[in-house]
């Protein structure tokens, strides 16, 4: 397992491998050498993820796919981790065909109690629900997700074609603030006619009232979407249902540093409505809820992923 420090778009996980020598091994049964002249093919190579991840489970302790390995709690050690949100992701190492699996849910780590903690200074925390896979022409999708942010925090929702060699870039088509209750009203989703016809990510950028940049946070959709437009059925140029229907294994990608199948588990949750609450909000066990760890144990679905927080000066907050 380990822990990353930002989200990820839809089929595009980070590099295949953790190490240059788990590439090295790779090759030895078939990998391609020339990715070791590629330094975006290794999380330790890697100039888009450097100071951006965090070994949860060292590469030697790596564990068989099996009930028995994944009764036993992974520990994470948080000293020397930087204060911030962090995703969960499993590493499935079975070269050359790894697999990534992002959790359904981020950790926020401080180094002071959050009662004590200037809310404003926190970096916001959150997730996005799963969306409907198929938008049929002249529907409208509704969204959701997880989220704890001061009031004041911004939202810009935004999507783009999944083939991003083929994208102009991210196009905005909604925004909104959180409430002084710490609520969210999540949008509906149609797509833009220049998106129609194509296999689409979305996300949403939170943009925190604290020091700029530093509360700042982006969640992504867990999956992806198509949207049929006025020639519904042709899937757009030369793209696949397979590219909003998919794995996180990616163009060429995989992982999962233990067993690695439950951190991927990212089913729909209990939300039913696109409002999203903090703490304290009257509809936060409707859709998520936060807390404080370790004291609250995970629930026996996601042992295989409990995150021991028990070094002083980090103190791990579970926002669900």
């Amino acid at each position: 397992f380990l822990a990353l420090c930002r989200q990820y778009p839809f089929g595009h996980p980070p590099p295949p491998y953790v190490s240059v020598a788990d590439l090295e091994r790779a090759i030895t049964v078939g990998e391609d050498p020339a990715l070791l002249d590629d330094p975006e093919a290794t999380l330790e190579t890697s100039a888009e993820w450097a100071g951006c991840w965090a070994r949860i489970t060292p590469d030697d302790a790596r564990r068989p796919i099996t009930f028995e390995a994944a009764e036993a709690p992974v520990v994470w050690d948080l000293d020397g981790l930087s204060p911030g949100t962090w995703m969960i992701a499993g590493y499935t190492w079975e070269p050359p065909i790894n697999l990534w699996s992002r959790a359904p849910w981020v950790v926020r780590v401080v180094d002071q109690p959050v009662a004590e903690a200037d809310p404003a200074s926190l970096q916001v925390a959150a997730t996005f629900d799963p969306i409907p896979e198929v938008l049929n022409l002249g529907d409208a999708a509704p969204l959701s997700g997880c989220l704890d942010a001061p009031p004041g925090t911004t939202a810009e929702f935004q999507a783009r074609r999944s083939k991003f060699e083929d994208s102009p870039g991210w196009t905005s088509w909604a925004s909104a603030e959180v409430d002084q209750e710490g609520a969210l009203a999540w949008p509906s989703f149609s797509a833009p006619a220049e998106l129609e016809g194509y296999p689409l990510v979305l996300r949403v950028r939170f943009d925190g009232p604290g020091e700029a940049g530093h509360t700042d946070y982006v969640a992504d959709a867990p999956n992806g979407m198509i949207a049929f437009g006025q020639g519904a059925g042709d899937g757009g140029d030369e793209e696949s249902d397979d590219e909003a229907s998919g794995d996180d294994a990616g163009d060429e990608e995989s992982d999962d540093e233990a067993s690695g199948d439950d951190a991927g588990d990212e089913g729909p949750t209990d939300a039913d409505t696109g409002t999203s609450e903090g703490p304290g909000g009257d509809d936060a066990a409707a859709s998520c809820a936060c807390r404080s760890g370790p004291e609250h144990p995970l629930p026996a679905t996601l042992l295989p992923l409990a995150a021991l927080a028990l070094l002083p000066r980090r103190h791990a907050h579970d926002p669900r």
